[in-house]
């Protein structure tokens, strides 16, 4: 059985994020990346772990936490170049009773790093911190995280960009942008091809194992899942929402079509954002925080924009295509662009 507090934070995650935790949990993901775990619920995340015997670690001030299935805590000092191995952790770290709290971002969010061995876990931290883009780096990246071969080739080759691209214009062309398999969104990893069966499985895999933990989980994060994801940028960058039956006012009507050419218009309950941050120039921004949740009205022109504001008026996402580098603007086609994850009878 798991606790009412280990329910609690696999809700409080972005749906993509329970579903990765839950399946590494269950032993069927080597491993995972929280972008962004609330630090309400670092003491859950740490009483999972050792419930679980699952190796866990984080950034804390100045220093890396290790907590060795679930049992033994190292720390270590961050010295940027050095790789991170469990040899360094015992000779540069200390074992300690009191478990330091993580490095929290100004929006009180942290990264943590989960597997079901702790040498997956090093070798998942030493290449993700080290930020390397070398196509092997990359490689063993999509290894230590469990994706199917066919698709880490297909992103090594066409770099993410790309291959976000081909796989979102392939669901235009198909007619699926409207009505996606729902697997294809309970993973991280970008499908090699619209019928990659291991993908397929994997996603199937994943909600098994959220299901297992706890259906009243499975029943919400589902619904959260089959949603609308609106792309506000290249690459895996998506605002997820659920379109709502009711009346736009025609001050944002006015707003949005004096921004955007010919957008589409709507009243939206946006969902958790999969990470928080804020990018503001000149006219346009981006504010990814709680505070975007919820009651919102929404505007979006495919290849042109994307608008984002409260029944009061505050703006919180404007963005064009000029705010695209341009060396990628031959991509633009998919961006600010909805997709529809399908509905599943009995779910």
């Amino acid at each position: 059985m798991y606790s009412k507090k280990t329910i609690e934070l696999l809700l409080s995650l972005h749906f993509q994020q329970a579903c990765s935790l839950a399946a590494v949990v269950s032993g069927v993901k080597p491993s995972v990346i929280l972008e962004s775990v609330e630090e309400t619920y670092w003491p859950t995340l740490i009483t999972l772990a050792r419930k679980r015997g699952l190796a866990l670690s984080y950034r804390a001030r100045n220093r890396y936490v290790v907590l060795l299935q679930g049992e033994k805590v190292l720390v270590a000092p961050i010295s940027e170049g050095e790789s991170l191995s469990l040899e360094r952790m015992h000779s540069l770290g200390m074992c300690e009773e009191a478990i330091p709290r993580p490095l929290t971002s100004r929006f009180n969010d942290f990264i943590a790093y989960v597997a079901k061995d702790y040498r997956i876990l090093l070798e998942l931290m030493r290449l993700r911190e080290t930020r390397s883009r070398d196509p092997q780096a990359i490689r063993r990246l999509g290894e230590l995280l469990g994706y199917p071969k066919c698709c880490i080739d297909n992103y090594v080759r066409k770099g993410p960009v790309r291959a976000w691209h081909d796989y979102l214009s392939g669901l235009v062309t198909a007619g699926l942008d409207r009505s996606s398999p729902m697997e294809f969104w309970a993973v991280y990893h970008v499908p090699c091809s619209l019928n990659c069966e291991r993908t397929l499985e994997l996603g199937r895999a994943y909600l098994k194992a959220l299901r297992r933990i706890s259906k009243k989980a499975y029943s919400v994060i589902v619904r959260r899942l089959t949603s609308s994801h609106l792309t506000y940028s290249l690459g895996r960058r998506f605002i997820d929402f659920h379109a709502l039956d009711k009346e736009v006012p025609l001050w944002f009507s006015r707003m949005a079509t004096d921004l955007l050419p010919n957008p589409y218009i709507l009243v939206a309950e946006i969902l958790r954002p999969y990470i928080y941050f804020e990018w503001e120039e000149g006219p346009y921004r981006l504010r990814i925080t709680k505070e975007l949740r919820g009651f919102r009205y929404l505007a979006f022109s495919p290849g042109e924009g994307v608008l984002i504001a409260s029944p009061s008026g505050k703006v919180y996402v404007y963005l064009t295509k000029e705010t695209l580098d341009r060396e990628y603007m031959e991509y633009a086609s998919t961006v600010f662009r909805v997709y529809v994850t399908e509905a599943r009878h009995g779910t």
